[in-house]
């Protein structure tokens, strides 16, 4: 397994080699460049806080930070959604029943499956913390 400095180092790398030579036309063409995610998925920078026996590198949420400042440095938007796909990978592999694990914790931690998470909401927009919609479980389980 790589170390923190390793995976700052190829971070660095990706972001100078791929990010900050390509963003103009990625944001110019307005589409997500799967071929630079695919080249961060062979750093090992797809799963940075999923496990090591689902195939990612078991990062510290503060360690994972270190890693986005590096790409943000190339882009902001790039590093933001490798880090919400980190996280949504890391509730799979952490919190997800054994079928989901089986079916999606590989796929996402080597990036052949992005994951990304959304919020919207009539009043409150993409503020998670002014929602009004709740679920409830009622008295009859339903």
């Amino acid at each position: 397994m790589a170390t923190i400095d390793d995976i700052l180092a190829a971070a660095r790398k990706h972001c100078n080699e791929v990010i900050k030579p390509e963003v103009d036309s990625w944001n110019a063409a307005r589409k997500w460049p799967r071929h630079a995610s695919d080249k961060a998925a062979a750093l090992g920078l797809t799963g940075l806080y999923a496990p090591p026996e689902w195939g990612g590198q078991g990062l510290s949420l503060g360690d994972g930070i270190r890693v986005y400042e590096e790409l943000g440095k190339g882009d902001g938007a790039y590093a933001f959604t490798l880090s919400m796909h980190n996280i949504c990978t890391f509730a799979v592999c952490g919190f997800g029943s054994d079928a989901l694990k089986q079916a999606w914790a590989r796929d996402l931690t080597a990036g052949r499956k992005l994951a990304n998470f959304s919020l919207t909401e009539p009043q409150s927009g993409s503020d998670a913390a002014t929602m009004y919609t709740r679920a409830r479980i009622n008295g009859d389980g339903t």
